[in-house]
């Protein structure tokens, strides 16, 4: 009964005192009072540590024995839990020694390789009991990053307890950036307002010191490892912390750091798959202006970033049906005309690519589209990258329309730069190219050679598009009389269909 504390409402805490008397040494009652503030099992060398805490308890280990049965409870052979009784004699120890007891029972917890709920609980309230705010906080900091799924046990609603926003908080920039940082990201996914969070992380983080630089990558980093899921909002405030830390104001505090997935913008690959709405396009557009042209022309580079970006503008043009939301048209035209105004060509080309599925798939107005190429080329002329785009997008169209012959003619011309269309967008409009070639009974050659080498590549993940794209190279290379070839792709096709 003592073990479960079932009798505490019924034994006064003098009578408890005065079982205590039992316990002849003062060095025992000591460690007694240190294991009563820890509540929780320990085994032999952890008892050995919170008997370091000065002043030193000698010989820790001869005191169980004097302990043991009504005090302690032998858990295993080397590991002892106190009883719940015990708990109020933790009073009895001064303040300074509690406040380092507390201190090491967190520290004990930390250096366990594996932790329960109660535990990791246990350990932020005993650093935040021994006035350690900021080591409270980097644990559970901790917790969140390792594990982030809440069916785990490890709740990031720990930081919202543990740390209100306070004007006068005792956080240190190091800690406090990631905390509000996991809160923003916990109040979204909650459904909760997180705008006051977001408003001291830009507080903070306009601060140039270097423990704001740390800060501030720590807490874009967690923002950017957290869920696709996030609101674009929360991603693009990820993204900017890291770009404010290692290429902005802060930058000049990580001179000897060196990130091959920053100069890549990998973080900017992660905030183009948390856009799916309009709203975050411009919010996106709003992110990329604040960057430098040098920095901006750095990262578009990468094929990966144009794809992403294609991506985030055809999940904001369709619904949940694949037919384009109502306002698609008029919303691609206005991301049309705020990109150009800020000199994003290619971005501008890529909301033109969406305005030109609306009226040539959907409206089947082909005239239409080719009307709106010509005021795009016009608008685009000092972009042959863009103006690439809008010749392979017409093309497409004019070929979904029956237009074969013309199609062509805009293929032709957009893919004649390998450089201009890349990627996966350069394999599928090689295959308008080489279906359109064929229809129309015109020489594919060319098209057909670069799509069988460019699947040797494997740009696409998906099995459905690799089976469809090497059946088609399969049947025009049977045709070309190149049946060994038509074979292997063949063989590919089948492979992919049963993937």
């Amino acid at each position: 009964a003592l073990m479960k504390g079932s009798h505490r409402s019924e034994i006064d805490l003098d009578i408890s005192r005065s079982v205590l008397e039992s316990v002849k040494s003062i060095n025992c009652r000591e460690l007694l009072y240190r294991f009563a503030l820890s509540s929780i099992s320990m085994s032999l060398d952890e008892i050995r540590r919170l008997a370091a805490v000065a002043p030193a308890i000698p010989e820790p280990i001869g005191c169980i024995s004097s302990l043991d049965g009504l005090w302690l409870r032998k858990v295993t052979d080397t590991r002892y839990e106190v009883s719940p009784l015990a708990s109020p004699l933790s009073s009895e120890l001064l303040s300074d020694v509690a406040k380092a007891t507390h201190k090491e029972v967190a520290l004990i917890i930390l250096k366990r390789s594996r932790i329960n709920t109660t535990e990791f609980q246990k350990a932020i309230i005993s650093f935040l009991a021994a006035g350690e705010i900021n080591s409270a906080a980097m644990f559970l900091i901790m917790g969140c990053s390792r594990w982030p799924n809440k069916s785990s046990g490890y709740s990031e609603l720990g930081v919202m307890l543990f740390f209100p926003l306070s004007s006068d908080s005792r956080l240190s920039p190091v800690t406090e950036l990631p905390i509000r940082s996991v809160q923003a990201l916990t109040a979204a996914s909650e459904g909760a307002n997180y705008d006051s969070y977001l408003d001291r992380i830009h507080e903070i983080s306009t601060v140039e010191t270097e423990e704001v630089s740390i800060g501030t990558l720590t807490a874009g980093a967690l923002i950017m490892t957290s869920s696709l899921d996030m609101p674009s909002r929360l991603a693009i405030l990820g993204a900017t912390l890291i770009e404010r830390c290692l290429s902005g104001n802060l930058s000049k505090f990580n001179t000897e750091f060196e990130s091959a997935g920053h100069e890549a913008g990998s973080h900017i690959w992660i905030l183009t798959a948390c856009i799916k709405t309009w709203e975050g396009i411009d919010e996106l557009l709003d992110f990329i202006s604040t960057l430098s042209k040098k920095r901006w022309s750095e990262l578009y580079s990468s094929t990966e970033l144009k794809e992403g970006l294609r991506l985030a503008i055809f999940r904001s043009l369709f619904d949940k049906n694949l037919d384009p939301t109502p306002d698609a048209y008029n919303r691609l035209q206005a991301i049309e005309t705020r990109a150009i105004a800020i000199g994003l060509f290619e971005f501008a080309a890529y909301a033109f690519t969406g305005r030109a599925v609306i009226l040539g798939e959907y409206e089947k107005n082909i005239e239409r589209v080719l009307e709106e190429a010509e005021i795009a080329r016009s608008r685009y002329a000092s972009d042959p990258v863009a103006t690439s785009m809008v010749e392979v997008i017409v093309g497409k169209q004019l070929h979904l329309n029956g237009r074969s012959i013309e199609a062509l003619e805009h293929l032709s011309i957009g893919l004649q730069n390998r450089l201009h269309i890349a990627g996966n967008e350069r394999v599928l409009s090689l295959e308008d190219a080489v279906c359109a070639a064929w229809i129309a009974k015109k020489d594919m050659g060319s098209y057909v050679d670069e799509l069988a080498e460019r699947l040797q590549e494997s740009p696409f993940t998906d099995s459905e598009s690799k089976c469809k794209l090497h059946a088609q190279v399969a049947v025009i290379r049977w045709n070309q009389g190149k049946q060994i070839e038509a074979v292997r792709h063949l063989e590919i096709s089948v492979t992919n269909y049963f993937e």
